[in-house]
C-alpha cells in the first residue's frame, strides 16, 4: 500500500484547493472525499490508499484556508453555501473522466456538506453519496441522552468566533482554523437541523427533492458523535435518494477510525459495487 499521493491543486472560480490523488492502477470507479472538521487530508492517506488497492482511485480534498498555511481571519467571509455550491462542484468537475463513475462524500463536516451540494445542484454529475462517520449535527436527531453534544459542542465556538473574528482551532488543538460564518452555519444546523436556514441557502436553487441517487452512509457503532440516527436523519433531507446506512465495527470513535480503515474501506468498495478481486 503506497501511502503517498500525488499532491495537485484543484482551480475554483474564487480560488483554489490543495488536494492529494490516489490513482487506482486498475480503476473501477473514483471517489472524491471532504475530511472533517479541522482534520487535514493527511490523514486521510491510509484510506485513501486503502481504496486505490481495491480499484477505487481516491480524491481527498482541503476546505478553502486549510492548505497548510491557514489564510482564515477576520475577513473570510465564507460558510457552508460558498463549499457547497463553489468548492465541492469545482472539486468532481476536477476528478471527472469519461467513463469512470465518480462518487462524492465525506467524513462529518464533509457529509452534511456533500448533502447541501446535492441541494444546490453541485453534484449533477455524481454517481453518488458515499458519507463515513457523518450525519447531522441536529440535537435531536440524537440519542436522547448524547442531545448535549452538539448544542455544547457548538455553542463555544460561535460565542468565541464572535469575539475573536474567526475560530483559533489550530491554536486551542480543536477544529482547526474556521471562518467565523462556517462555525455559525454549523451551530445553527445543530439547533434547527434546518439547511435552509443556513446563509446563502435560499431560493429557487436550492431543491432538497432532486438528487435521487444512491447515499450510502457508513456508520461505526462506538462513534458517538455521528451515531446510526443522524445519519438516517442527514440522508432524510434528501428525500428521493435511494439511501442505506451500513453500520459496521468501529476502532476507536469518530475520527480514530483513520488509523485503521479497513472497515470503512471494505464498505466503500461495496457501496460502489466495484468487484471484491479484478
Amino acid at each position: 500500500m503506497d501511502q503517498n499521493g500525488q499532491q495537485q491543486f484543484i482551480e475554483t472560480p474564487d480560488g483554489k484547493l490543495s488536494s492529494e490523488w490516489f490513482r487506482a492502477e486498475n480503476e473501477h470507479t473514483r471517489l472524491v472525499f471532504f475530511p472533517a472538521m479541522g482534520v487535514k487530508i493527511r490523514h486521510y492517506r491510509r484510506l485513501a490508499a486503502g481504496l486505490a488497492d481495491v480499484g477505487i482511485t481516491c480524491i481527498t480534498v482541503e476546505y478553502r484556508g486549510q492548505d497548510g498555511s491557514s489564510n482564515i481571519d477576520r475577513s473570510s467571509r465564507f460558510g457552508y453555501s460558498e463549499i457547497a455550491t463553489i468548492d465541492i462542484p469545482a472539486a468532481l468537475a476536477a476528478a471527472a473522466q469519461p467513463g469512470v463513475p465518480t462518487w462524492v462524500g465525506g467524513h462529518s463536516l464533509g457529509a452534511q456538506l456533500t448533502t447541501l451540494s446535492a441541494a444546490t445542484n453541485g453534484l449533477v454529475d455524481a454517481e453518488g453519496i458515499v458519507s463515513v462517520a457523518g450525519g447531522t449535527p441536529y440535537f435531536r436527531s440524537y440519542p436522547l441522552l448524547d442531545a448535549w453534544r452538539p448544542l455544547l459542542g457548538t455553542t463555544g465556538p460561535v460565542l468565541v468566533s464572535a469575539a475573536v473574528g474567526y475560530w483559533p482551532g489550530d491554536r486551542i488543538g480543536i477544529g482547526g482554523r474556521q471562518s467565523k460564518h462556517l462555525t455559525r452555519d454549523w451551530a445553527r444546523l445543530a439547533w434547527t437541523g434546518n439547511f435552509e436556514r443556513l446563509r446563502g441557502v435560499q431560493g429557487e436553487s436550492t431543491d432538497f427533492n432532486k438528487f435521487d441517487r444512491p447515499f450510502v452512509a457508513i456508520v461505526f457503532d462506538d462513534d458517538s458523535l455521528a451515531p446510526a440516527s443522524t445519519a438516517e436523519a442527514l440522508i432524510a433531507k434528501l428525500p428521493r435518494a435511494r439511501g442505506s446506512v451500513v453500520c459496521v465495527p468501529g476502532d476507536g470513535g469518530h475520527v480514530q477510525w483513520l488509523e485503521k480503515p479497513g472497515n470503512a474501506i471494505s464498505s466503500i468498495q461495496t457501496a460502489t459495487s466495484v468487484p471484491e478481486k479484478f
